[in-house]
């Protein structure tokens, strides 16, 4: 039955299309053309427009757009036959701000309006039939949610979307009441209990926290008395250290002045070798200039010889594929097609029997005509009273499925209750038998605890020292890598100064931070620069260079003063601020090198603080690098780095003693450590009481939990057994009812449809020996309808043939040609290879004799070397007789800065001792003076005793108080005191009373009683929200799954058929994918196309052609599963060639016809010559209007 079809538009005064004007009418398959601008967008703008589709989505902002200019009202009006009859359905603009809606003359509402054209499936809100320009590409690259939300508007699950929504947020937010009312009522349950252990241990507290503070008054006089003995004994070595270092200077002038001398004598060799390879590099270089040239002819032949081996082999296959012919094949397949079309067109004759004239056919649709007119109003009556006896039907099996699912369920519930009772009756035996046990097991698990709280206190100590003894090793290590590098640098320096007069030395020897506190910033300013050599000239540079080459002594970078050019400094930045200077500023120099330093420093800026920094750099945006004094770095593009850590500038070297000293405190660690490890495995053996204590008391609580929920799980059950057996079979009969009276109607509409068209038919039959009109039509009808499907089958099949045959003939013309040309370049490289071959024999010959020269002045190096060896050999012995004791020397500085670290390390350990002191109120002993005068930094001099600092604050310790039992400043003393402190601690931390515990209790048995209420009803609110959340979850998972199943298992064949050629006639391949499978509409439907003879890629990653067939082949699939009357398609063509014009407009000529529409707006020939009717669009210049011409291709097509 025929679903339908657009027979023409009525327009008037719509945009382009001034007065009334017709269009029209529309074949299965019509083509729309025109030059660009004539209004053939705009005729698809009408269509939209009469159909309901908003202005916005029409290239217009508003309604009134869409009148034509002068003019004060438009209309557009689609006549649309639905096999029966035609509908006029008109949309108008006036002069107020919206449209005015008709359908047959008859004014109707926007909704009333959607509503007809649904009933003839045009689905305006899925707007699967209209095609606009842009929206392929738009379909090609949208997302996998995009193609999610396009099948929920297809499948009508949208519609539930809100609700689904709804009743989510409604099920967890019952879930998350649920949770907390639990969580609320074991919180009640617990506090019960421990408010009543926590009266007790409050006293308990009060008592630990004074034991504390006396400890702690012993533990810091303790510290400050071993502080005092330390620093004596350091501050005594230092000043021998300070003697020691003063003998080692002297030694090291005397070994540098050696040094001097021999270096001296190893520049003048050195200078006989330089000369003597740059003798051997000019000779090196005459061969090297005809190496690339002989190169170069030999790749040269390579590539000729290469050529020809591939021309050969092409021709050879091009004489293979001229030999293999199909052009007879095809022409025998064409003549068979022939025959085979003439025997079924003798076999139809045969077929049609009773067949009627031409003329009694002519009388059988007239009647046809007259009969559906007639009875127009029983027949829409008819279909709509099957559709519900359909509907009915399906509810009737719904029902009693259901009813059957009640049933089982009911039983299911039943036995859910017999077991819930029977494990109560268990958990409660199990109650008894764990209380018993518990009282057992309590007093073993607190012994063993005890001994694991000690064990544990051992271990955490030794795991700090190890770290700490870990972390000093780290820092030697990183030291002496620092102190080599050093070593190397300055050794470096003493040697180029020696010999070479020019150079000054580096940056960090020669600048100095004028206040210590910059020291990092400088650093960090200089930066890559520190370590750089600063030289009088750039030739002085180049010699060092070359020297540290030949010594192969690593890289430096130099700064010659004659060719530095500094970037002038701004002179804003000389008062850019009260705490901001220059880094230039900030150094001390010598004139003579100012040059250099400003090129190394720059414009940096220095500022005291971060604040000042972000100021500078992000607020005034100077654009320059701002540092500050604690080291972090704002550079001129704005990134921030921090976190680093200066170099230090000491001469400090690390002894061996002091790492053998650590490792050995690691050994000692590491076994005391094993030897605790040991006891806590032994201990953990032994620990099965302390465990069985915490599971008896889970299991209890886990029992006593599931009793309770036995009893509200046989209460719910219950109540559930009774709700389903009152409902059972209420529903079932009145559908039943319903379906009923739906049958007799439609038995009743259909014996007086069949007697009215018997009694039109009447004569008709007589006259023709027919014994009913119903028997004809279902006979004969269908034997036309499979000749028509055969002959297009055989027509589809002569194109095919005839298209491959003219492809081969084209072929082989084009293979001739190719086999011509490859014969001629073969002949051509030929001749070439011979010249190169030539040219390449001449240039050995020059090789040879440059080669002969070379060795000669090779020789003359070895003689130089071997000079410039001896002298190497001497200047060796220097040096390491100056490193040596340079070496001598950083050890004695290094062990006098360390001391020297140490002593300020324990002033600082003294003062913060004291700082804590005062800031915490922690009661120190003292003979005189306050704590109040201590001050927040420590000042005065880093080798000062611990009574200086501490009379020049006018205090006065009292060492007196000190118990006899610490007196004496040795670690075991101190590991004491650190124990017992660490034992009240941990006492005081296991304690923690809590002091509102007696005035909270009553509060929380009020609060028990009132989580018991909350809980049931949480939990009854969750499972109402969770069976009204599933059921709509069902409902939309359906209509979607519905789509999505038709639309995926339809888009591969589509695809194929809008992809096959007779080259590849399988076609290309495509296929949908959910990424969510369970809530496939939450996710992104993935949607991949893979074109014929192409391998897997990406949609986005296709040509603009190719992604243009793929999303025609989806657009084709989801308007299947839906599909409308007709299909407007507007330059979907526009990026295609024209191979892939004609396969759409093969797949559209295949599927136009009684059950779809096309109409196409296109400007490729290949599309018009499918067509089964042209309107054409033109501009008629004297109207200012757009116009149009209808052609009826059929009947060109047929002749």
């Amino acid at each position: 039955m025929s679903k339908g079809r657009l027979v023409s538009l009525e327009l008037n005064n719509f945009k382009s299309y001034r007065g009334v004007q017709i269009i029209g009418p529309f074949r299965d398959f019509s083509s729309v053309c025109g030059p660009n601008g004539s209004g053939k967008s705009n005729l698809m703008d009408a269509i939209s427009f009469v159909l309901g589709i908003r202005s916005s989505q029409l290239r217009s902002s508003h309604l009134r757009d869409l009148i034509s200019t002068g003019e004060q009202d438009a209309s557009v009006t689609a006549i649309f036959n639905d096999g029966s009859r035609d509908w006029r359905f008109s949309r108008r603009i006036g002069s107020t701000q919206g449209s005015d809606y008709s359908v047959d003359g008859r004014s109707v509402s926007a909704s009333e309006y959607n509503a007809i054209l649904e009933s003839h499936n045009i689905l305006i809100r899925a707007r699967n039939f209209l095609v606009f320009q842009g929206d392929v590409e738009a379909v090609a690259s949208q997302s996998p949610k995009d193609l999610t939300k396009l099948i929920e508007q297809i499948s009508g699950s949208i519609e539930y979307r809100a609700e689904y929504e709804r009743l989510k947020a409604e099920q967890e937010k019952a879930i998350e009441l649920s949770a907390l009312s639990f969580h609320a009522k074991r919180s009640v349950n617990s506090d019960l209990r421990q408010f009543a252990d926590q009266q007790r241990e409050a006293k308990a507290y009060k008592r630990k926290a004074d034991e504390r503070e006396g400890l702690m008054q012993q533990q810091i006089l303790w510290k400050l008395k071993r502080i005092d003995v330390q620093i004596e004994e350091d501050r005594s070595k230092l000043r021998a250290r300070y003697t020691e270092a003063d003998d080692s200077r002297r030694g090291l002038d005397s070994v540098d002045a050696e040094l001097k001398r021999a270096e001296q004598e190893h520049l003048r060799a050195l200078k006989a070798v330089r000369k003597a390879k740059q003798t051997v590099r000019e000779r090196e270089d005459a061969r090297s200039e005809q190496l690339p040239k002989i190169d170069a002819a030999e790749e040269r032949m390579a590539a000729l010889q290469k050529a020809m081996f591939s021309q050969n082999r092409k021709i050879r296959e091009l004489e293979h594929e001229l030999a293999d012919n199909k052009i007879s094949e095809y022409e025998r397949d064409l003549d068979r097609l022939h025959v085979a079309e003439a025997r079924f067109e003798q076999q139809m004759k045969d077929r049609q029997t009773t067949d009627l004239s031409d003329a009694d056919y002519d009388a059988y649709r007239g009647l046809r005509d007259q009969a559906d007119k007639a009875l127009a109003a029983e027949k829409e009556q008819l279909d709509g009273q099957r559709q519900r006896q359909r509907i009915l039907g399906e509810q009737i099996a719904s029902l009693q499925q259901r009813a059957h699912d009640e049933q089982m369920h009911r039983q299911a519930l039943q036995d859910s209750l017999q077991a819930a009772i029977a494990q109560l009756h268990a958990q409660e035996e199990n109650v008894q038998g764990a209380s018993a046990e518990l009282n057992d097991v309590v007093a073993r698990a607190q012994k063993i605890a005890d001994e694991r709280s000690s064990l544990e206190r051992q271990e955490l100590d030794l795991n700090d020292k190890l770290r700490e003894t870990l972390e000093e090793l780290a820092d030697l290590g990183a030291l002496e890598a620092e102190t080599k590098k050093e070593g190397r640098m300055r050794a470096l320096g003493i040697s180029l100064r020696n010999i070479f007069p020019g150079v000054r030395g580096r940056v960090v020897e020669l600048v100095k931070a004028t206040q210590s506190r910059h020291d990092a910033a400088i650093q960090l300013a200089l930066g890559r620069n520190l370590d750089s050599f600063i030289v009088d000239t750039e030739k002085t540079a180049r010699d060092c260079i070359e020297y540290m080459r030949e010594q192969q002594t690593g890289v430096a970078t130099f700064l010659p003063l004659d060719t530095l050019a500094p970037k002038p400094l701004r002179a804003e930045l000389l008062s850019i601020g009260k705490n901001a200077r220059l880094a230039i500023n900030c150094l001390h120099y010598s004139a003579a090198i100012e040059r250099a330093v400003q090129y190394a420093c720059g414009d940096t800026l220095i500022c005291d603080t971060l604040e000042e920094a972000r100021e500078l750099a992000y607020t005034r945006r100077i654009g320059v690098k701002v540092i500050t004094v604690e080291g972090t770095i704002i550079h001129k593009s704005g990134n921030l780095t921090g976190g680093q850590t200066p170099r230090t500038t000491s001469t400090s070297s690390v002894s061996m003693a002091d790492v053998e000293g650590l490792r050995r405190v690691q050994d000692s660690l590491m076994s005391q450590l094993s030897t605790l490890t040991k006891k806590r495995r032994q201990l953990a053996e032994t620990t099965v009481s302390a465990l069985e204590v915490d599971a008896i008391r889970a299991r209890l609580q886990i029992v006593q939990r599931d009793r309770d929920a036995a009893g509200r799980i046989v209460d719910g059950l219950r109540e559930q057994i009774a709700a389903l057996e009152e409902t059972a079979q209420t529903d079932l009969a009145a559908v039943q009812q319903r379906k009923s009276a739906v049958d007799r109607t439609v038995d009743q509409v259909l014996a007086v449809v069949t007697a009215r068209e018997n009694d039109l038919f009447r004569d008709f039959c007589a006259r023709l020996s027919l014994s009913s009109i119903q028997d004809y039509e279902s006979s004969q009808g269908q034997l036309r309808q499979e000749a028509a499907r055969q002959r297009a089958t055989f027509a589809a099949h002569r194109s095919r043939l005839e298209n491959s045959l003219s492809f081969e003939q084209l072929k082989r013309e084009e293979t001739t040609s190719r086999l011509a040309k490859l014969r001629d370049m073969h002949l051509r490289d030929e001749t070439a290879l011979r010249d190169t071959q030539a040219q390449r024999d001449l240039l050995l010959d020059g090789v040879h004799h440059a080669e002969n020269e070379l060795a000669e002045a090779k020789s003359a190096v070895t003689r130089a070397t071997q000079t410039l060896d001896e002298r190497s050999v001497n200047v060796d012995v220097a040096r390491r007789s100056s490193f040596d004791k340079a070496s001598e020397l950083d050890q004695v500085l290094s062990r006098a800065s360390n001391l020297e670290t140490a002593i300020a390390k324990s002033l600082n350990n003294a003062h913060a001792i004291l700082k804590r002191c005062k800031l915490e109120e922690i009661n120190l002993p003292l003979l005189r003076g306050s704590l109040d005068a201590v001050p927040l930094e420590q000042t005065g001099s880093r080798q000062q005793s611990l009574n200086d600092m501490i009379e020049s604050w006018a205090l006065q310790i009292d060492y007196e108080e000190l118990d006899d039992n610490y007196r004496e400043p040795d670690e075991e003393t101190g590991n004491r005191l650190e124990q017992k402190l660490q034992d009240v601690d941990l006492e005081l931390e296991r304690l923690r009373p809590n002091l509102r515990a007696i005035e909270r209790l009553q509060g929380v048995e009020l609060r028990h009683s009132e989580t018991e209420r909350d809980f049931d009803a949480s939990r009854r609110a969750v499972k109402l929200a969770k069976e009204q959340f599933n059921a709509v979850k069902r409902k939309r998972l359906q209509l979607f799954n519905a789509a999505y199943e038709h639309i995926a298992g339809s888009i591969d064949e589509v695809y194929k058929s809008l992809t096959r050629s007779s080259a590849v006639p399988i076609g290309g391949t495509a296929h949908m994918s959910l990424e969510d499978s369970d809530e496939p509409y939450l996710a992104g439907v993935k949607y991949h196309a893979m074109p014929p003879m192409k391998r897997f890629r990406d949609m986005d990653q296709l040509s603009g052609g190719e992604k243009t067939m793929a999303a025609l082949a989806l657009l084709f699939a989801v308007h299947n599963y839906s599909p409308s009357p007709f299909f407007v398609l507007d330059e979907v063509d526009a990026a295609l060639d024209n191979a892939n014009v004609e396969r759409i407009a093969n797949y559209i000529q295949a599927n136009a016809g009684d059950k779809l529409q096309f109409l196409v707006i296109s400007l490729k020939n290949k599309l018009f010559h499918k067509s089964d009717g042209l309107v054409g669009i033109y501009r008629d210049s004297a109207m200012n209007s757009s116009r149009s011409l209808t052609v009826d291709l059929a009947k060109y097509i047929s002749a």
